[in-house]
This record gives C-alpha cells, structure tokens and sequence, in this order.
C-alpha cells in the first residue's frame, strides 16, 4: 500500500499524522526509503520505512465506521469491578489490537467507571489517550473540528449513561 505525500494516514501508536514527504537514508551501508510523518496535532516528526508502511500504517476510518464508533459509544457501558490492574491490562490488551472498535470499548467503559467514581491516574490517562485518538481520527474522517467531534463523542457517551442501571435497579432485581 503507498500512500502519496499530504495525504493523511493513521499510525495507530500516535494517532492521524500526515504524510510530509520521503527520505532516503543509508542504514548499516544499505540505501532505505521512508515515510516523513507530521504528527497533525503537534511537532512531532516521524520516519517510517516505506518497506514496512503497510504494517505499521492505515488509511484513516470510513464514514461506515465511524457511524459504528458512536453506536458502540452510545451503548451503556461495562462496570467492570475488578481491580484497577486487571482492568489496565485488560484495556492494554484491547489497545494493541489496533482495532477502534475496541478503542470505542474502551471509552464507553471507562466512561461509565468515570461515571461512578474517580479514576485511578492511569486509567484517567488511558482515557484521555483514548478520547483524543478516537476524535482525532473522526475529525478527519468526517473533515470537521475536533472540538466539535469531542463534544459529539462526549454528548453520545452521555446517552449510554442514561440507561445505565441503578445501583437501586439492581437491588430490586
């Protein structure tokens, strides 16, 4: 898969960056091609092998699913009561697959644990990681703001809050 120079791409470790041009380098005496990426939302500039591109990059989410995104979003979240370690490498486990799908999990159910109580610092981190990458993605997909995708993201978890259950649901059940 090539990807041409401008055009935007996800490199799933950082988020969308766009491609700013190509390189050449010589690595251990041997000539290497590679991507120059520029983080969108900051300075931060990348090189990625053009050889290795199509592992390590993917073109930015369809219409489709970003529609899918906020349906998972606006589901109510998963309490999850166990310890806050366990649920980190839970998240953690989620988080390597790469698949927003279960970035979209992610935030629903720490949203909801946010919901009940104040999240440990680690998790608090991992939300705002999370939030930030899956607005980040959606404000290009869909070529609008990010505040207003955020803000978007923020009223749809709102919705999944509202048919939360209870803690007094629960007991009568």
């Amino acid at each position: 898969m090539n990807f041409e120079i401008g055009s935007k791409v996800v490199y799933p470790s950082y988020g969308v960056v766009e491609i700013c041009g190509v390189e050449s380098k010589i690595i251990s005496g041997h000539a290497m091609d590679f991507y120059d990426l520029c983080m969108v939302h900051s300075d931060i500039k990348l090189l990625v092998p053009i050889s290795s591109s199509h592992k390590l990059l993917r073109e930015v989410m369809s219409d489709d699913m970003a529609d899918e995104i906020f349906q998972i979003l606006e589901q109510p979240g998963a309490l999850m009561h166990t310890v806050w370690a366990r649920r980190q490498r839970i998240f953690q486990e989620r988080i390597s697959k790469f698949d927003l799908r279960a970035l979209a999990l992610i935030l629903r159910d720490l949203w909801a644990m946010k919901a009940q109580r104040q999240l440990p610092m680690s998790e608090q981190y991992l939300y705002d990681k999370v939030l930030f990458m899956l607005t980040d993605e959606v404000s290009v997909a869909w070529d609008v703001s990010f505040d207003e995708v955020e803000s978007k993201i923020i009223q749809t978890l709102m919705k999944g809050l509202m048919i939360l259950p209870t803690c007094a649901d629960v007991s009568a059940n």
